[in-house]
């Protein structure tokens, strides 16, 4: 048995006593699995933010060396101070950075820059380049000199002497500032926070994590996010506790990890790159959620649906059928052939109820024809449930929670592109109404039947199942 995870395009293969495969440290990654590496998720920095309360003098680094690291999704929709974190609020706030519109400032108490506002200094980058994309962000002091670093570049250093006492005992705010209500709303996605006093890092370029960050000695805080019960658990041995509100997501910089055998390999694209993304299509693969209403976690379907992702195969058409799609739907009482996920289009790859109101329809059409399987859901209407369905080249299968609920044997290859990916909607003619939809995955490969399982284990709990 191995473990693969996934991450920046590259696979990297860890046996579970060790060793494991290139591309990274093996021995350095925990040997327990983990279904999968989410991330903080910030929806509204006004609402959305976590302050930690307890024992304050940790973020008092004084004079000496420290470091603060963590990966970012940054979104354009984030004020213009925002905060990734804080020590205090602005004008007063112990230590701090803050990107404000391709300038990059350091905030940190009793500094010698002059400057006011206990500001440290600053520099430009292109906001642009920083948006939608993950990013490591490390601010690292070593023997005096404070360095800042974009994705293991240095963009800024400084020898400026700033003395942290944090004498108020401000509390540390990752996603915005201790007062959230004064415009350093982050908003956006923040994995493997990690605030090390006493240890500078990092004073020159360097390679950015490909693994999950562990707790060192040093380390005084470290949000993991490993799952959505842990969102907000410190990891260090400090075990900080505090208050505030923010979600949790399954994006990560890492990839995904789950486990495979050697039949689940051989016959899945269980080693192929997986990139995910709430926010929009990128590389072919994306997953769509709610992020207007983040407390229903679903997206609620009366006459309309979306349709996204115009050509999700990249015009690669008359080729072997491997394509995965899974997603949380309520299922209710529509009494009409109805369509809920997939592509519709001179070839079909799609899920949709039919019109007995019992029988979903998973089809797959190729150039020698219609291949279906038919689960009966009659006990699944009018409950939150995970599906998923799986076209792997020679055969397609459905799971229901996880479970296998079928599968056939087909042939041939796709005769032309897909059509568009649509949820709850294809065309005109093929709405799925009073539907409720949660988390939403589509992949242009076939994903394995114990990434599937770990996928409904991991988000059961966030739907109540």
């Amino acid at each position: 048995m191995s473990i693969i995870q996934t991450f920046f395009g590259t696979n990297l293969t860890i046996s579970e006593g060790g060793g494991g495969g290139g591309g990274g440290n093996p021995t350095a990654y925990p040997p327990t699995l983990s279904a999968i590496s989410g991330s903080m998720r910030f929806n509204d920095g006004l609402n959305d933010y976590f302050s930690y309360t307890s024992d304050p003098q940790d973020w008092a680094v004084g004079t000496g060396d420290y470091t603060v690291e963590w990966y970012q999704w940054m979104l354009e929709t984030s004020d213009a101070s925002a905060r990734p974190f804080s020590v205090g609020t602005w004008p007063a706030a112990a230590l701090s950075l803050s990107l404000e519109n391709g300038t990059c400032y350091l905030w940190g108490e009793n500094n010698s820059a002059g400057y006011g506002n206990n500001m440290v200094g600053w520099f430009g980058y292109t906001a642009a380049d920083y948006f939608n994309t993950w990013v490591h962000v490390a601010v690292s002091r070593v023997s005096g000199v404070t360095y800042v670093l974009f994705n293991g570049v240095q963009m800024f250093s400084t020898s400026q002497t700033y003395n942290v006492t944090n004498s108020s005992n401000l509390a540390l705010t990752v996603g915005n500032q201790n007062d959230p209500n004064t415009g350093g709303s982050f908003v956006g996605y923040i994995k493997d926070f990690r605030f090390i006093k006493g240890v500078g890092l990092y004073n020159g370029a360097f390679d950015i994590p490909k693994y999950p960050l562990t707790a060192t000695t040093e380390t005084v805080l470290l949000l993991s996010v490993n799952d959505s019960n842990n969102i907000v658990t410190d990891s260090s041995s400090r075990v900080h506790t505090g208050t505030g509100s923010v979600y949790w997501s399954e994006v990560s910089p890492y990839g995904i990890v789950f486990e495979v055998d050697a039949a689940d390999s051989n016959s899945y694209d269980a080693l192929a790159p997986t990139v995910w993304t709430d926010l929009s299509p990128n590389d072919n693969n994306f997953v769509l959620e709610n992020v207007t209403n983040p407390s229903a976690g679903l997206l609620n379907f009366g006459t309309t649906g979306v349709g996204t992702m115009s050509d999700p195969f990249g015009g690669g058409g008359s080729s072997t059928p491997r394509a995965s799609i899974s997603f949380w739907a309520n299922i209710k009482s529509n009494n009409d052939f109805q369509h809920i996920a997939g592509c519709r289009g001179n070839d079909k790859l799609h899920v949709v109820l039919l019109n007995n109101n019992t029988t979903l329809e998973c089809r797959v059409e190729t150039d020698t024809g219609y291949y279906d399987i038919n689960p009966d859901i009659t006990n699944r209407l009018n409950t939150m449930t995970h599906y998923a369905f799986v076209a792997n080249g020679d055969r397609i299968d459905f799971y229901i929670n996880g479970v296998s609920a079928g599968n056939t044997a087909i042939s041939g290859n796709y005769r032309s592109s897909l059509g568009a990916f649509g949820l709850a909607q294809i065309n005109s003619g093929f709405q799925a109404y009073n539907l409720d939809v949660g988390r939403v995955r589509f992949d242009v490969r076939a994903r394995c039947p114990r990434e599937i399982a770990r996928e409904f284990e991991a988000q059961r709990s966030y739907y109540g199942v």
